[in-house]
């Protein structure tokens, strides 16, 4: 069997979920990797997805012997047990990484900023696309991976190359994310100041708020969904895209929503695409949001206007998140 890793692997997990189907395959059987070593023609005729011809595929190997990488195949080589659930069948003979060990195999190349953006994603309902597949550059999806699993994966992968600050990472996810600017939008109102962020408690993203019965009989629904939900505080975000939520009727449906958090004693913040862009705007957000939650703003870590800055242009640039999950592209 060969087992592809980072972004062979990263490439056949994210076509799958774009294409409507689970990232739950069947956990591979493996120890030791590549026995006997694979040739380049077992390797290119078993590759699960078609890569770029910049792009390397990527295999996982074991053996004393080390045999280097060439043009068209990077081999990583371990010495160390993994987990189990490391590894899924794909097809025949063929297995690649999981979304939990991506998360530590490509992020231990990256800065934390960066690692947390691509567990969000990994944890997220939304998915990257080639800008020319859709208008938003982004479609609708199931989860490649659920925090709770992430995070068990993590704290079981002790001897794993970069499982310390995958470690430190994985505590600031903010899972289910709908778009890429409700991912980043958590990142700026979440993560510490030291990294930028202004450390606020993580809101479940997209949480359920059930409705009595005659409300649910007037809104013609159960229950609601809020963009960002402090629930036991009451107090929830409501993100208005001024490409996506035009028209009459979802004008209309939004502000009933609204209405009803408002009337279940929810405190409701309504933010659009052009404060989260402006810094000034981004602020009387904030302020706006310590307020609602009861918080006292004292920020001193040092320097943090400019991480603070830093973290905003880095988030919010319209590549970052696409850049992170789509590699080649």
């Amino acid at each position: 069997m060969v087992f592809y890793s980072h972004n062979t692997a990263l490439s056949f997990l994210v076509r799958r979920v774009i294409l409507g189907d689970p990232c739950d395959l069947p956990a591979a059987p493996f120890g030791p990797f590549g026995s006997p070593f694979p040739s380049q023609d077992e390797v290119i005729a078993k590759c699960p997805v078609s890569p770029a011809d910049a792009e390397p595929i990527h295999v996982s190997v074991s053996g004393a012997k080390r045999r280097p990488s060439t043009e068209r195949i990077a081999y990583h080589y371990v010495s160390n047990p993994l987990p189990k659930g490391s590894y899924l069948t794909a097809s025949r003979g063929c297995a690649v990484a999981s979304p939990e060990l991506l998360f530590v195999q490509i992020g231990s190349s990256l800065d934390r900023i960066h690692q947390i953006a691509f567990g969000n994603v990994l944890c997220s309902t939304f998915m990257p696309v080639p800008e020319d597949a859709d208008m938003r550059g982004f479609c609708q999806t199931e989860p490649m991976t659920g925090l709770k699993r992430l995070e068990s994966f993590v704290s079981r992968s002790g001897t794993l190359k970069g499982i310390v600050q995958a470690r430190r990472s994985a505590a600031y996810i903010t899972p289910g994310a709908a778009s890429p600017r409700e991912a980043a939008l958590a990142m700026m109102l979440t993560l510490p100041s030291a990294l930028g962020g202004y450390g606020f408690a993580k809101p479940e993203l997209n949480g359920t708020v059930q409705l009595p019965p005659k409300m649910a009989r007037t809104f013609g629904r159960r229950c609601l969904r809020a963009d960002m939900l402090w629930r036991d505080e009451r107090v929830a975000i409501e993100y208005d895209s001024n490409q996506w939520h035009t028209g009459e009727e979802r004008i209309a449906y939004d502000s009933r929503r609204r209405n009803l958090l408002k009337s279940l004693g929810y405190d409701v913040i309504t933010v659009t695409n052009r404060e989260i862009k402006q810094p000034a705007d981004r602020e009387r957000i904030v302020g706006a949001l310590a307020v609602a939650l009861g918080r006292r703003m004292r920020i001193r870590s040092q320097g943090f206007e400019a991480k603070k800055r830093e973290l905003a242009r880095v988030v919010l640039d319209p590549g970052f998140f696409s850049g992170l999950i789509l590699p080649g592209q």
